[in-house]
């Protein structure tokens, strides 16, 4: 049974971000337009009172979700425009081409451009599933994908044997969405008391992620949640993500081969197995 990744699958994940949250503050225009080929802004940002502030990691803790949805949507400018404003501008420019002031313009994006991020962020997420579904055929689907697409030399493919190829997509859009993590997201040092003597401010020291748009939030949340890797499977019966991590620091560590997520879900296991009694009647 193929499952897709849901919004609980990365609030899970999101359970790993440290820090205030007053960090990851992005601007959001209260009205958004289509004009031509773009989406702008109504309002300048420099006009305050239509602007709101929007913290992505906390308020939107699926946005990577939502933006490779758009990808699927029947009317593209649409759906754009209505995630534009729930949350804004997600800015352009994803992984290898150097970053240029642009990609972070809140007012405005061409359709083109925002459209080619949701693709990309469509394609992560398929990937990923595939690895964890262990859909082989639709790893090596995308491997191919990704050679034509960067225009990558074909040359040797039908050599590299399929296991090689499955494992190539997995780890190509893992070093995509590290990427524009990299480039995109920053770690700065927040207080959480007030600075009055040492003891206080030593005591306050914590971690914050801040982000040039909103791509990089979203690519923020996709990389925790694939960088957890080696502590997350999916469970046998139902495919949900189970954690394998301790419960808390001082919890018993989940054993590495667990199974199932819980007792119902290895019962009905069990129960899918048995053979139905055959019947003469």
């Amino acid at each position: 049974m193929q499952r897709r990744l849901k919004r609980e699958d990365f609030m899970r994940a999101g359970r790993m971000i440290i820090g205030s949250s007053e960090s990851g503050r992005l601007k959001v225009c209260e009205k958004y337009e289509i004009r031509g080929d773009e989406i702008l802004a109504k309002w300048p940002q420099q006009e305050e009172s239509h602007w709101w502030s929007h913290y992505p990691l906390t308020e939107a803790p699926d946005l990577f979700l939502e933006l490779a949805a758009l990808h699927e949507a029947s009317d593209f400018p649409e759906a754009a425009l209505a995630f534009s404003h729930k949350h804004g501008l997600p800015g352009g420019n994803g992984f290898f081409e150097p970053a240029v002031s642009s990609d972070n313009n809140p007012e405005r994006i061409s359709l083109s451009t925002f459209q080619e991020e949701t693709f990309f962020a469509w394609f992560v997420l398929r990937v990923y599933e595939a690895a964890l579904n262990r859909d082989e055929r639709r790893l090596r689907m995308a491997a191919r994908g990704l050679r034509e697409y960067f225009q990558l030399n074909d040359d040797g493919v039908s050599d590299v044997n399929e296991e090689q190829n499955a494992n190539s997509a997995l780890m190509q859009v893992a070093f995509i969405a590290q990427k524009v993590v990299q480039k995109r997201c920053y770690m700065i040092p927040s207080f959480t008391e007030e600075i009055g003597s040492l003891e206080t401010l030593t005591n306050g020291i914590r971690s914050s992620w801040e982000f040039d748009n909103l791509l990089g939030a979203a690519y923020l949340q996709m990389w925790w949640l694939m960088s957890s890797g080696g502590d997350v499977t999916r469970c046998e019966y139902c495919r949900r993500i189970m954690s394998l991590t301790r419960p808390h620091p001082n919890g018993r560590k989940r054993r590495r081969d667990k199974r199932f997520c819980s007792d119902s879900c290895r019962q009905a296991h069990h129960r899918s197995k048995k053979r139905p009694a055959n019947s003469s009647s």
